[in-house]
């Protein structure tokens, strides 16, 4: 007999929403259905919550509707957060990208899971590790 072969019936994404300190290689990573205004509030959030005694926060973006809304742009009104806005198309310059890039060829490639939920549920159990090796491994200079 013949044993059965298990395939995926669909696309799943995991979405992640990211920033990271280029002085500390400390990234932030939040996960979520989507990524839009309303989960990157929190990212934003989570970033002042980290550098308390800071006066202005610079976050270097790509350009992602998402950090242009009205909600996000009215949410950093009151903010101590500055946007700064890359050129288009400039992933060499991206931080955030070469992350990923690492992400996917040092972290993502090591893990099979049956379904997304128990992949994300790896990688939140995990993330200090994943942080510590982001650290140790990346040279983002």
């Amino acid at each position: 007999m013949i044993g059965k072969l298990h395939s995926n019936t669909g696309r799943k994404r995991l979405n992640m929403n990211a920033a990271i300190n280029l002085e500390q290689l400390e990234p932030i990573v939040r996960y979520g259905d989507t990524i839009n205004a309303d989960s990157t509030i929190p990212l934003l959030l989570q970033l002042e919550e980290r550098h308390l005694v800071a006066t202005w926060i610079y976050a270097i973006c790509d350009n992602a509707r998402y950090d242009r809304i009205k909600a996000v742009q009215a949410y950093l009104k009151t903010s101590r957060i500055k946007l700064l806005f890359l050129p288009l198309y400039a992933p060499d310059v991206n931080f955030i990208e070469r992350l990923w890039k690492f992400f996917k060829k040092q972290i993502l490639i090591q893990l099979l899971f049956r379904d997304i939920r128990r992949t994300q549920s790896h990688l939140l159990r995990n993330s200090s590790a994943t942080r510590a090796n982001i650290r140790v491994s990346c040279d983002f200079r």
